[in-house]
């Protein structure tokens, strides 16, 4: 049911982890926490190294989707002097897992630290590899994750160019993956949908005019002098007829302009297919997606 709409005002080049690439090991200094709010559901843990470097991990998920943002802030970070605020050009993997996955992402600051931010989620390269060749709008299975594959995982690696690898030893992923999924049920119901309700969906509602959307929120935005520098994630009801019925900003909770250019754009311009039931009925449905934009 989401679809990610990924947009960057700079083109980033994604560079290869070297082959000689050394480890800087961040062990957990602490328990994963659950936090929740009214548009998303995180865990957070805390790592530190031998130096009493720091690093804060945030999984935060916005609805029954299997994709995270994934969030690191601390002085534990490779970021480079004087280019902390843009995008980034990484590489992150899912250890055992051996190959690495290219991830676009964003850097900034949270509460005066370095903060780095990238989409990501647990499949193996295998599995993404597979999901693309999936229909694009087919919807993800709700509230399910593969428990197999969260116990498996040990560490979460990061690769940054020109940097020595960072490694924080998370370990298995089963409690606070569960924790999550508990706490999107509950958002879910808040937003007045149920699980018959969204068991319904076979086919899920698809924007069919993306680059159009795009370019009259990029236009906005330029016109109003506004700029952001972080992922905009939304979600929006599309009512039977393919309508948007409602758009909340999930996060950053703005409360500014820019978020009143998003859902503007979002209700006034997106044109969607409604989704259907597995009898080809188009039927009422959540709609997610997130904007990753810099605009000067």
């Amino acid at each position: 049911m989401r679809k990610l709409i990924s947009l960057f005002a700079v083109s980033a080049t994604l560079l290869a982890a070297s082959a000689d690439a050394r480890e800087r090991v961040f062990e957990p200094s602490g328990d994963w926490q659950l936090r929740s709010a009214a548009e998303f559901c995180a865990v957070t843990r805390d790592f530190t190294d031998a130096t009493g470097a720091s690093i804060r991990l945030q999984l935060q998920s916005f609805g029954p989707a299997q994709s995270f943002k994934v969030t690191m802030v601390g002085d534990g970070l490779p970021l480079r002097e004087g280019r902390r605020r843009g995008v980034a050009q990484l590489q992150f993997r899912f250890e055992p897992d051996p190959d690495w996955r290219r991830a676009p992402g964003m850097t900034g600051y949270r509460d005066g630290a370095d903060m780095l931010t990238f989409a990501g989620s647990l499949h193996t390269n295998s599995e993404v590899q597979r999901l693309s060749k999936v229909a694009p709008d087919e919807p993800e299975p709700l509230f399910d994750f593969d428990r197999a594959r969260a116990a498996e995982i040990i560490r979460l690696g990061l690769a940054y160019p020109s940097r020595d690898d960072t490694v924080l030893a998370i370990g298995p992923m089963i409690r606070p993956l569960g924790q999550i999924q508990d706490c999107g049920r509950t958002l879910v119901q808040k937003w007045g949908y149920t699980s018959s309700v969204l068991d319904r969906v076979r086919k899920a509602a698809r924007l069919s005019n993306p680059k159009k959307m795009i370019a009259v929120l990029l236009r906005d935005m330029r016109r109003q002098k506004l700029g952001h520098n972080d992922a905009i994630y939304f979600r929006a009801d599309i009512d039977e007829e393919g309508r948007v019925a409602n758009c909340i900003i999930q996060h950053p909770a703005l409360g500014s302009d820019v978020e009143a250019v998003v859902c503007a754009a979002v209700q006034e311009t997106a044109e969607f297919d409604p989704a259907l039931d597995a009898d080809g009925n188009p039927v009422k449905s959540l709609y997610f997606s997130m904007l990753a934009f810099g605009v000067r």
